[in-house]
């Protein structure tokens, strides 16, 4: 039985990416950004030099802990954003012992590039209307819709 008198005491957990209204999915999704461009310029990290590059780059302004940069690195792994292996060195520490890297993604080719008018430095000055310079006297234009012989 309770005493009279006494309140009763909840437990809040204080965690950085939640508000009073719930969870700062924009807090969360900047703060990844910028360690994942800090996983790309570095090639890889720990979660001591990730909390380190955090707390001196200044990009947030309340006090994270190293346990919130973990889980915004396994956020990383999770999304297919960064790869995960174990330190060779030994350390036994949870913070150093994991080595986070950057997926480098395959760059798909972009179909308007293979068209010679995207890179064509006369572009600006080429017109059907130009007699000097249009698409029907073009070589560049010209040899693309060729058909080829074997066809």
């Amino acid at each position: 039985m309770k005493a009279k008198g006494t309140k009763k005491q909840t437990v809040e957990k204080k965690n950085v990416f939640f508000t009073k209204t719930g969870l700062d999915a924009d807090f969360v999704t900047t703060l990844s950004d910028h360690i994942f461009m800090f996983l790309l310029n570095k090639g890889g990290a720990t979660v001591i030099e990730t909390y380190d590059y955090v707390r001196e780059s200044g990009i947030s302004n309340v006090d994270i802990k190293k346990e919130e940069i973990l889980s915004l690195l396994e956020r990383l792994v999770y999304l297919g954003n960064a790869e995960v292996s174990v330190a060779k060195n030994g350390n036994s520490s949870l913070y150093g012992s994991k080595i986070f890297k950057p997926v480098k993604f395959m760059v798909g080719r972009c179909p308007l590039s293979e068209v010679p008018c995207y890179n064509c430095p006369y572009s600006s000055i080429c017109s059907p209307t130009n007699v000097s310079c249009n698409p029907r006297n073009c070589k560049a234009f010209v040899d693309l819709l060729k058909v080829p012989d074997d066809l």
